[in-house]
């Protein structure tokens, strides 16, 4: 209850407000006093324990009115959140959005999928701006359309509203290996009303690929000697009425093998062919020979792909449609037979025409019983030997068959042969030389080796069986790579002018004619090239006009890339080109013959044999007894 103030206060008061607010009541000699700090420093003693205030916040009855209300705002946040989670208003939940997926749970590989979907939204709103999305996995193709591929689809199903129920179907052809899951990815995108945020919910249907649309066999033996020849075959067909395109078949070999050849021959190394385009109920054959080393007992595996060639990429499959593997078994070879020619251990080797050859053959028995009555025979085949030259050393050639051959009458070491013996014989030949394969045409020139060894194995309680070892050599036979070279005043491919014979200090031009031989392969990569001396000027006239000729003036270097050569067997060029040049003779020079060209050679690679081929040619100089009006004055350098 406020207090009454005294009349007599209130006259004071009021006396004291109309002295504050009368203008001209300042007095100025009335001093003020200013502010000081305050310098109180704290005390050190001081404890939280005795201040007032801390005390109170401490207390227990204010920390349980603090937890109580803690509490209740936390049961009030915990009920208003779960009200709106349960209730259901504007939200959406994935749980509420159901996807169900009708098909088969296998399928014939090429064959149409045909695949239902079904899309039911249980929330209390609508979702806007679904979109439908399906992936399929590496290799699916449009149905109606299998040449075109189909990784996605994707199609906008607009609102869905709440409660509603949409039904889709797609279609697609599935490829794979038979036995193996295809896992299709079903996926929708949508909006809720006043959002911009994306939502997603998928779901996966797996089906199994009950069958390929390739079938692939492969034909091996069960069991193989170390060291032998093996022959197997790959048959790839499509059963399927769908037509299948760019079909490729890859083979994988185990260690050990090296391939010979296969028919038809590879696309890409030794083990990836083209099938091409395939129809139902067609078929592809490929037959394969190679050597296969081992080890006693090892068991080897090979394997094969068939299946659509990746983008991009001819030779890697991309997609396989179906494979299958094969073993064999290892065995050691009852006599190890090995052959060298010339030193070489290889199944295949390269030589060059009219080269002799010493062949040696070894055998051990790696039997632990006696072989008797062995026999050795060599059949030599193919188009270049020179039957002249064969030499038996002890054993018997017979010409009309080219098959040498050894027994116990010509080597006494083979009438028994003990355990764990060796034994060898020798024998020599040679290749036709160059003119001789050029008169009979012969185009890739090739020898073959089969070596045979046979015995009779000597058992206690039996009559004896046959052993018997095969080993095969290849011998492939360059070409013959050929240079002429000539120089020329009158006729050839220019006009020609200076004095002749040339004179010091003045130019005199020549044509240099380059003609290209080759034999019997054909050959790629070819290049001549030849040198200007200093006195030599290359003038860029050229002939034939397309010929691929460069000239480096730095190093005085010809260059002609005449790139890939048929084989022609005889002596006639290959393919001929010209260049002009210009001669400036010097003083010191007079009376002399001096070149025109020098250093001359043509180099490439014989495509039959893989060999490097290359020849030389003389020097070209001021005597060109080429030229039809040769004269001998023309040949030295005047005054």
């Amino acid at each position: 209850m406020d207090e009454k103030i005294p009349e007599e206060s209130k006259g004071l008061i009021e006396s004291l407000k109309n002295k504050i607010y009368k203008r001209g009541t300042f007095r100025a000699d009335i001093s003020r006093s200013e502010f000081s700090q305050s310098h109180n420093e704290p005390r050190e003693d001081w404890r939280p324990e005795d201040d007032q205030m801390y005390k109170g916040l401490l207390s227990p009855k204010f920390l349980k009115k603090f937890f109580l209300f803690a509490l209740v705002f936390f049961l009030l946040a915990l009920s208003a959140s779960a009200y709106i989670i349960w209730s259901g208003s504007n939200v959406v939940q994935a749980n509420n959005l159901e996807i169900t997926l009708k098909g088969p749970t296998s399928i014939k590989g090429g064959e149409e999928l045909n695949l239902g979907i079904g899309i039911e939204n249980n929330n209390s709103t609508s979702l806007e701006f679904v979109d439908l999305i399906v992936t399929y996995p590496t290799g699916t193709r449009e149905a109606g359309n299998l040449e075109k591929e189909l990784p996605r689809y994707r199609k906008n199903l607009g609102t869905i509203n709440k409660g509603e129920i949409v039904n889709e179907n797609v279609k697609a052809v599935l490829f794979g290996e038979a036995g193996k899951e295809a896992q299709i990815k079903i996926a929708l995108e949508y909006r809720t009303a006043g959002s911009n945020a994306i939502f997603e919910k998928e779901k996966t249907y797996t089906v199994l690929l009950s069958s390929s649309p390739l079938d692939v066999n492969l034909s091996i033996p069960e069991e193989l000697n170390a060291g032998n020849q093996i022959d197997f075959v790959i048959d790839v067909s499509a059963p399927s009425e769908s037509a299948l395109s760019n079909i490729l078949i890859r083979a994988d070999y185990p260690s050990g093998f090296k391939f010979k050849e296969s028919s038809p021959r590879p696309i890409f190394g030794t083990n990836v062919w083209s099938a091409g385009d395939m129809q139902g109920g067609t078929t592809r054959r490929i037959r394969v020979s190679g050597v296969l080393e081992g080890q006693d007992g090892e068991k080897k595996l090979f394997r094969v792909t068939a299946g659509v060639a990746a983008e991009g990429k001819d030779s890697v499959i991309g997609v396989p449609y179906g494979s299958t593997f094969a073993t064999l078994l290892m065995r050691r070879s009852f006599v190890d037979v090995s052959a060298t020619l010339s030193g070489q251990s290889a199944n295949e080797i390269v030589v060059n025409p009219d080269e002799t050859m010493r062949g040696n053959i070894t055998w051990t028995n790696n039997l632990p019983d006696k072989l008797l009555n062995a026999e050795v025979t060599v059949k030599i085949s193919g188009n270049a030997l020179d039957q002249a030259t064969v030499s038996a050393g002890k054993g018997a050639y017979r010409s009309l068959d080219d098959t040498i051959s050894w027994t116990r009458q010509h080597e006494p070491a083979l009438a028994i042969i003990e355990p764990g013996s060796i034994g060898q014989v020798d024998f020599d030949f040679s290749t036709l030389e160059n003119s001789a394969l050029n008169s009979l045409l012969v185009r890739n020139p090739y020898l073959q080796i089969a070596i045979t060894f046979k015995a009779v194995r000597v058992v206690e309680g039996s009559p004896g069986e046959e052993v018997k070892t095969t080993l095969t050599k290849l011998i492939r036979v360059n070409s013959q790579l050929g240079l002429q070279a000539t120089a020329l005043y009158t006729g050839g491919a220019f006009v020609n002018s200076g004095p002749m014979p040339p004179k010091a200090n003045q130019e005199t031009t020549y044509t240099i004619k380059w003609a290209i031989t080759n034999s019997s392969n054909e050959v790629d990569g070819v290049t001549v090239r030849g040198t200007l001396p200093s006195h030599a000027r290359f003038l860029n006239n050229i002939s034939p006009s397309d010929a691929n000729i460069h000239y480096d003036s730095s190093t005085g270097v010809v260059t002609w890339l005449a790139g890939r050569l048929p084989a022609l067997p005889g002596s006639s060029p290959v393919r001929e080109a010209a260049f002009q040049i210009s001669l400036l003779p010097s003083v010191p020079q007079i009376g002399q013959t001096i070149p025109l060209v020098v250093n001359m050679s043509i180099a490439g690679r014989d495509l039959f044999t893989g060999g490097q081929l290359s020849d030389t040619a003389q020097p070209i100089d001021t005597r060109i007894d080429t030229d039809q009006n040769f004269q001998e004055i023309w040949s030295r350098v005047s005054q």
